[in-house]
């Protein structure tokens, strides 16, 4: 399955990542910023087959640590906590 990690908070224009050195992220990178939607179910056995994601826009890492890292809006876009982050297809 693809990397990918989720918005921690976002506070003063920072994005927070749930991601960091660990992950492989470093400053300077651009990740693309989706919102979760609907889960898709299966209807005759019942298996989760994913969900439908909408890109909200991209965030540049700033600043980064071990188990998470900060960046700020390429653009202007709303997220919130639970926003998908992953590189760029």
């Amino acid at each position: 399955q693809p990397w990918e990690g989720e918005v921690v908070t976002v506070r003063g224009g920072q994005i927070y990542l749930n991601v960091g050195q660990s992950a492989g992220v470093k400053v300077g990178d651009v990740l693309d910023v989706l919102h979760p939607g609907e889960k898709l179910v299966d209807p005759a056995t019942g298996l989760n087959l994913g969900s439908t994601e909408t890109k909200l826009g991209q965030v540049r890492v700033t600043s980064v640590e071990e188990k998470f890292s900060i960046g700020a809006a390429v653009g202007s876009f709303t997220t919130q906590r639970g926003d998908i982050v992953k590189y760029p297809q």
